[in-house]
């Protein structure tokens, strides 16, 4: 019979799943003479197989988790509309489908008279939708802002490298943005920036990691070097450990034991 695709794998693969990169020694290749071409050209068509096959493995479980999770965010919808619930990601929507509505500019000016003083903290993991709802409210605060008696301030912090939200729509790029919007919205004299290159948080060796981490991506993240300081620790002589852990292999399941759908049971006492 016709050896199976898993028969060649188990002949000339490895046990992480990949092709042997050598099937043996000069002598080896010597003593097998024209039929070493034959296994050269079978190893090529293999890894390119294989490649295919994890590709396609790999889109078959994409296109099955899609279809489970485009199924549980329409029963969600549909749960929420019932009950007449908003969840976090509804109100920041419809915050900015409400200022940006025909009735946008009345809202704004009703707002601006009750708020003198505007914070945004972290503002690195501001997503474009929360980004819209504070560039339309800081540009009709700072409308206002050659009224002496009673003065309004916008405060902008945040921190490039600490920006950990992208699975909420986080783009820190955004923040960089808000910068050139206040200059625009501001005169050249009212508009203070100042960057802080001291941590009180973290100590050498963690900051240095980062720094070293971070610092080759700069031109891709910043339009400017100016805005990616190298951080240094307020305690110089403070301990710092960094322990770097080798990656585990992902090992495929041989088979499925029982229902996948099961319960799992009480925890182990």
């Amino acid at each position: 019979d016709d050896p199976e695709p898993d028969d060649w794998l188990e002949a000339l693969g490895t046990e992480t799943g990949t092709i042997r990169a050598s099937f043996g020694t000069k002598p080896v290749e010597a003593a097998m003479g024209p039929l070493w071409n034959e296994v050269k050209t079978l190893q090529s068509t293999l890894t390119a197989a294989l490649t295919h096959h994890h590709a396609l493995t790999t889109y078959t479980i994409t296109e099955a988790l899609l279809t489970w999770a485009f199924a549980i965010k329409s029963g969600y919808d549909l749960l929420k509309h019932q009950r007449g619930l908003l969840d976090f990601t509804d109100m920041v929507e419809k915050v900015k489908t409400l200022l940006e509505s025909q009735h946008g500019d009345w809202i704004r000016y009703r707002l601006d008279r009750n708020i003198r003083h505007l914070l945004l903290d972290e503002g690195q993991d501001n997503s474009p939708t929360q980004n819209a709802i504070f560039t339309h409210l800081a540009a009709e605060l700072l409308a206002g802002e050659a009224d002496t008696t009673s003065p309004r301030t916008v405060f902008v912090v945040g921190d490039m490298k600490q920006s950990i939200y992208r699975f909420q729509g986080a783009n820190p790029h955004l923040f960089l943005g808000l910068r050139t919007t206040l200059q625009q919205a501001t005169t050249a004299t009212s508009l203070f920036t100042e960057t802080l290159t001291t941590s009180f948080r973290s100590s050498s060796p963690i900051l240095a990691l980062v720094d070293a981490t971070l610092a080759p991506h700069a031109a891709t993240l910043l339009s400017e070097n100016a805005l990616w300081p190298t951080h240094t620790s307020a305690y110089h002589n403070a301990y710092g450990r960094l322990e770097l852990w080798p990656l585990i292999p992902y090992t495929p399941p041989t088979s499925w034991q029982g229902d996948g759908w099961a319960p799992m049971g009480p925890p182990p006492v």
